[in-house]
């Protein structure tokens, strides 16, 4: 199953490429899969509503209804879309917000580089798959799997196809210099990497069964009981090999030690605000909800010139995203490109 997700995250931001001005899709058919994820949808988002087929976005080049929005979304995800339903409204609110302005924005940006002259051959496809055929043990086997969770092939195909153009579209048109000055090289350094904190800290996962919001709730009453234990004299590491969801579980929790930009933010935050001994109240994160206790910190100084090339490279990867961004909301601005909900 992570394997099919993965794919999925590879293909899930592309999508079939639409030409010049194009009219609304047709209403989803009854009782076809896509209409189904719709239905479930809308249960909760009435704005979703297969039968209404709202226009979710508009440019001068195409409109984008809910029947493309959940036609690609099936062909791309397949049996994945059943997590959708399982999302409370605020979730699921959120996730479809961003899955709208992720797909009108990619068959955007696919006009526009196929109305730019640029392609993408079958072999070029095939290449950017290739890791993916040999997890599977070849070809056959990943589109063997592919139809098993309902997914469409030649929709991930062509997904991919798009992102090479896409990509390639995009590098033509970014031509600023993000060659990083010397002083902000000596800034970042000051600000990140002059002094490096290590902290050495152990942890407790409880991760909730589902994405809904019951489940949530018993993780969190879960995680409070762990704490009181704690509170009342119990070991740490002997409750993490208890009760911890995470594969640290079975080193009594321990994670070694980590520094800044390592964990995701709320995690990080709250171990580096911790002393050795000290134990933190629940935190919660996208992998459930954590105890951290921290037994050790230190803190070293590294040379500029041990750290340069790394430092250039972030810089350069800053500079260049913030160039695409600007690049492409300037374009969404000269179509006209609106996002209706």
């Amino acid at each position: 199953m992570r394997k099919v997700i993965a794919i999925f995250a590879i293909t899930a931001l592309f999508i079939f490429s639409c030409g010049k001005k194009k009219e609304s899709s047709a209403a989803l058919k009854p009782g076809t899969p896509a209409y189904k994820v719709a239905e479930q949808v809308a249960a909760k988002l009435p704005q979703f509503s297969p039968e209404k087929n709202k226009v979710l976005a508009s440019s001068d080049y195409f409109e984008y209804t809910t029947a493309d929005l959940f036609k690609t979304y099936y062909a791309l995800a397949g049996k994945q879309t059943s997590m959708l339903a399982q999302m409370d409204s605020a979730r699921l609110n959120m996730q479809m917000q961003q899955l709208v302005n992720n797909l009108v924005e990619t068959e955007f940006l696919a006009t526009l580089a196929e109305e730019a002259g640029f392609t993408a051959s079958e072999s070029q496809v095939d290449s950017l798959l290739a890791s993916q055929y040999q997890r599977y043990g070849g070809k056959e086997q990943f589109e063997k799997q592919i139809q098993q969770q309902g997914m469409n092939m030649q929709a991930i195909r062509q997904s991919v196809k798009n992102s090479i153009k896409i990509q390639n579209y995009i590098n033509q048109n970014i031509q600023d210099d993000i060659a990083p000055t010397d002083k902000e090289i000596q800034t970042s350094y000051d600000e990140n990497y002059k002094n490096v904190e290590t902290v050495s800290a152990r942890h407790i996962l409880i991760r909730p069964d589902t994405n809904t919001q019951k489940a949530d709730s018993e993780a969190r009453a879960e995680i409070e009981d762990i704490k009181s234990e704690l509170e009342n004299g119990a070991d740490f590491a002997a409750l993490a090999k208890e009760h911890s969801d995470g594969p640290s579980g079975k080193k009594g929790g321990d994670l070694g030690g980590f520094t800044h930009g390592e964990m995701v933010p709320p995690f990080e935050n709250a171990a580096f605000a911790l002393e050795p001994g000290e134990v933190s109240d629940p935190v919660k994160t996208r992998f459930g909800y954590h105890l951290i206790k921290v037994y050790d910190k230190s803190e070293e100084t590294q040379a500029l010139e041990d750290v340069e090339n790394q430092i250039v490279q972030e810089l350069e990867t800053k500079k260049r995203q913030s160039a695409v961004q600007k690049f492409i909301e300037k374009k969404k601005e000269e179509a006209n490109l609106e996002i209706k909900i």
